[in-house]
């Protein structure tokens, strides 16, 4: 809803800030108020005397934490912290100081102080963060202030968030299994994918627990990103428990989507490990994985990722049972590709113009 109402601001008529002079805190609580004074804070024209005119009321009035609060008062504030310069969003850093717990965990106050994240110089986007050490949990648990430690593990420099990797070291289960935390997690695995000694600890408290995270409704995601970033705290710890239990991740809904990244961002000895655990210590059941809707599809994903090598292994292995794919809605899509009739690239079959002289013909 917030979104929607202030997204579009071509259409609001054109006003001068000046024009405001003592009524700014009750335009910018108005709904078209506030998009007024948006548009033109957007405004190529609009000057530093009008910001500071907002600013020097805002400040008398002590209302910036009232505004960035407000439903739409908060708008006018995301915009100064887009269009102001240096010493005006210093300004707005300074309002929020003592105020970062209060304000992550408001509906409205969250978007405030997650735009500040994004503008402030690091000095004081650091100086604000560092209010929510000791609460980094309630954050994670909390539907709001979870977009705001987020954001700090995305934008701040990573000695100053590292603070954030300390608390979820111990708690790495609980927040990877977590609505809000699991996002969380996956923001800090891709932050810090280039330094893999900070994410040892993380990436090694979850191995143990690698095929219950698999499985999860909220962990999955975050074992995909270990499959991709974990490095080799993920290829000694993670990797060998997942292809130990290979059957039954293939016929999981969640934890099919893991093997999928297995296998495409795996390295030459992993995909060879699990087409070895699929094609020899699962070939038993791979008829039932041709069948299962889940597996299916991960075995399509092999073809498309493998080399021609293991394509012509996984083809080979299937070719003598192409016949349970037949009646399946999604069966056509895998024999296609032990065909050799698909082309990832263009996601279509290879068999160039059937499908569409087929639709021309039937509509002459």
């Amino acid at each position: 809803y917030q979104r929607r109402v202030h997204g579009d601001l071509r259409d609001v008529p054109v006003i001068n800030l000046l024009d405001l002079r003592g009524n700014v805190m009750t335009r910018c609580q108005e709904q078209e108020g506030s998009r007024m004074v948006q548009a033109r804070l957007a405004s190529r024209s609009c000057t530093s005397a009008e910001r500071q005119l907002l600013l020097d009321e805002m400040r008398a009035s002590k209302g910036f934490i009232t505004l960035m609060e407000h439903r739409f008062g908060n708008y006018v504030i995301q915009k100064l912290l887009e269009f102001g310069d240096y010493s005006e969003r210093q300004e707005i850093a300074e309002a929020m100081r003592g105020h970062v717990l209060q304000l992550c965990s408001h509906l409205f106050g969250c978007f405030s102080l997650q735009t500040g994240l994004s503008f402030f110089d690091d000095e004081d986007a650091v100086r604000l963060v560092q209010e929510l050490r000791g609460h980094v949990l309630q954050c994670i648990d909390h539907m709001h202030a979870n977009h705001v430690i987020r954001r700090a593990v995305e934008v701040l420099p990573r000695d100053d968030i590292q603070f954030v990797l300390d608390k979820l070291e111990g708690n790495m289960l609980d927040v990877s299994t977590h609505v809000f935390g699991c996002r969380l997690v996956q923001a800090v695995l891709t932050r810090f994918r280039d330094d893999p000694d900070r994410l040892r600890p993380l990436v090694e408290e979850v191995a143990p627990n690698a095929v219950k995270l698999a499985r999860d409704q909220y962990g999955n995601y975050v074992m995909q990103h270990v499959v991709r970033y974990g490095g080799r705290a993920y290829t000694d710890g993670a990797f060998p428990r997942l292809v130990a239990r290979l059957g039954e991740l293939l016929l999981h809904q969640s934890a099919s989507h893991v093997v999928e990244k297995m296998f495409e961002y795996g390295s030459q000895a992993e995909q060879d490990a699990l087409l070895q655990q699929l094609l020899e210590e699962e070939r038993g059941s791979l008829v039932q994985f041709m069948k299962d809707k889940y597996a299916n599809h991960v075995l399509q994903r092999l073809i498309d990722f493998g080399d021609e090598e293991q394509k012509r292994r996984l083809r080979r292995a299937m070719e003598p049972h192409t016949d349970v794919l037949s009646g399946q809605a999604q069966g056509k899509f895998l024999l296609l590709r032990i065909q050799g009739k698909w082309s990832r690239r263009e996601g279509r079959s290879d068999d160039r113009g059937g499908s569409r002289n087929r639709k021309r013909s039937r509509s002459r």
